[in-house]
């Protein structure tokens, strides 16, 4: 408990050393510009009551041409950052987001924010590292576990390593649910976002990125489910296109 209690106070620290002192050394922050764009995401976030304190646009092209859009920040005091391959791509333009485009796709990661997504996975985190920790705390102090596979003495290392084996298959479970949480979690934002009448952006949008970022189109469905975070930009596509024909009947 004592380790967990540590990890967890960790954790809670990095939430807020991370983005605000540690990112800012590997890429620079700037808040945006004011212009057509500012003033759209903030008519946004004061829509749906976000607390937006500070909106950065970061230099994330000088490593790749990865784009990405995402929130952070505790309770009153939120930031949103764009990255500037998301509004500007001087290698191919055509794959820069337009205004409404990036509303779109904000209205998707604010979707998460208004449905406590991320709060609810770092809650589930670290419950399942209070049982992991548990079950090895027990695990290493039971005579009969180490007797079990023959040995006599307890040494740690070895009962570490026994641990790690039995609990594999567990984790892959684990590791299958999860990922279909985090999937649900996606369409639910994106669902969010069709709400807010931002379905065609969002889908150009989110196609823009999938190319910009090399996502892949076509994905072994065995392999997305077990391994995938995210539904596929199709699977995506399809899920958007029906929450919006069910708005239009409401």
């Amino acid at each position: 408990l004592y380790v967990w209690t540590l990890l967890l106070a960790f954790s809670l620290v990095m939430l807020t050393v991370y983005p605000n002192f540690i990112m800012p050394l590997f890429n620079k922050y700037e808040p945006l510009e004011d212009g057509e764009l500012r003033t759209e995401i903030n008519k946004l976030a004061d829509s749906l009551n976000y607390p937006l304190k500070k909106l950065y646009l970061v230099d994330g092209s000088k490593r790749s041409s990865h784009s990405n859009a995402y929130l952070y920040g505790f309770w009153k005091d939120k930031r949103i950052v764009l990255f500037d391959t998301l509004i500007k791509n001087e290698k191919e333009p055509e794959l820069e987001c337009t205004t409404k485009e990036v509303v779109g796709i904000l209205g998707h990661e604010l979707g998460h924010w208004k449905m406590s997504h991320t709060v609810q996975g770092f809650v589930l985190q670290n419950l399942l590292s209070l049982a992991a920790l548990k079950g090895f705390g027990n695990f290493v102090s039971s005579p009969d576990m180490y007797s079990s596979f023959g040995l006599k003495s307890q040494p740690v290392v070895i009962g570490l390593t026994l641990f790690f084996y039995i609990i594999s298959p567990i984790g892959a479970v684990l590791g299958l649910a999860l990922n279909s949480m985090t999937r649900k979690f996606e369409f639910e934002a994106d669902a969010f976002a069709v709400k807010l009448g931002k379905s065609e952006e969002l889908k150009s949008g989110l196609l823009k990125i999938s190319i910009g970022n090399l996502a892949s189109f076509n994905v072994d469905p065995l392999y997305h489910t077990f391994h995938n975070s995210h539904p596929t930009l199709v699977q995506r596509l399809r899920q958007i296109d029906v929450e919006s024909a069910n708005k239009k009947v409401e």
